[in-house]
């Protein structure tokens, strides 16, 4: 849907980005791609739907292995459909998830994703941190992935705060 190419600056603030409905038009929804060094994404207040799309997203680094950086800051996302659930949501080079809703109310089986972070250049702090996760139906949710905490040369990772369960 949104495209930041190389070097651009982005904030997205009260919209509302995907697809709703099953199967999807033309292929996996992607509400906001960024690619390049210095891309900087700045999310709040947004909600995300990508229901109906295997291997859809809600924000993706194209590369995860580049210093660009998205923030996703008191956002939700929201999915009902096993194919859009497996996948995360958010898959990022670097940056912070932090005071976001994951709700999967109505999603079958499998476990739900939620994020994935890439390898940054040292010096970059990452946090998903005060988060929800509501109504995964496995009862299974899938911690933030990528995180290298065992090499100094890599980014501070902090996960704090979150909340995981059919209720909170």
């Amino acid at each position: 849907c949104i495209n930041a190419t190389a070097g651009r600056k982005l904030r997205v603030d009260k919209c509302r980005i995907g697809h709703s409905g099953v199967g999807g038009i033309n292929g996996p929804i992607v509400g906001i791609e960024y690619d390049g060094a210095a891309s900087v994404i700045f999310a709040t207040n947004t909600e995300f739907n990508v229901d109906g799309n295997a291997g859809a997203k809600a924000v993706k680094a194209a590369t995860t292995t580049v210093a660009n950086v998205a923030h996703i800051w008191v956002c939700r996302f929201s999915c009902s459909t096993t194919s859009s659930a497996s996948a995360p949501p958010f898959e990022l080079a670097g940056g912070t998830i932090i005071g976001t809703t994951f709700d999967y109310t109505g999603a079958a089986g499998g476990t739900e994703a939620i994020a994935s972070f890439g390898i940054v250049s040292g010096g970059q702090a990452q946090a998903f941190a005060f988060n929800t996760v509501l109504n995964p139906d496995s009862s299974t949710v899938a911690a933030p992935t990528g995180i290298e905490s065992t090499n100094a040369a890599y980014a501070q990772f902090i996960e704090i705060g979150n909340k995981y369960g059919s209720s909170v």
